[in-house]
């Protein structure tokens, strides 16, 4: 992946910051979205490079999670997210007869 050879070989190997809490913490770093952004900062003085990276892909996240590794920092900061409230409710007939905010009711 991109991002591994971003946070081995040049925050790690070249800056010296080791490990993904330094990574993470250094005020050197910002991770921004697009890539309009990355030169309006680096025009405007903000930055003094930008590094652009592919994207990840849903193959790529497969692979590292069925390899048991651990994903760079903000690699997976990417869209679609999941909503977290449709993991968490149910979707059987049975329960859905009793409004879910009724079980709350004093």
């Amino acid at each position: 992946m991109d991002l591994t050879v971003l946070h081995y070989f040049v925050l790690e190997k070249a800056l010296g910051i080791v490990g993904p809490e330094a990574q993470r913490n250094w005020p050197g770093v910002a991770y921004v979205r697009t890539f309009s952004e990355c030169l309006t900062r680096v025009d405007r003085g903000e930055a003094r490079a930008a590094l652009i990276t592919n994207e990840v892909t849903m193959a790529e996240v497969e692979r590292v999670c069925y390899s048991g590794a651990v994903m760079p920092p903000k690699s997976t900061f990417f869209y679609p997210k999941t909503i977290g409230g449709f993991l968490f409710s149910s979707i059987r007939d049975e329960e859905t007869t009793v409004p879910f905010y009724a079980a709350f009711r004093s």
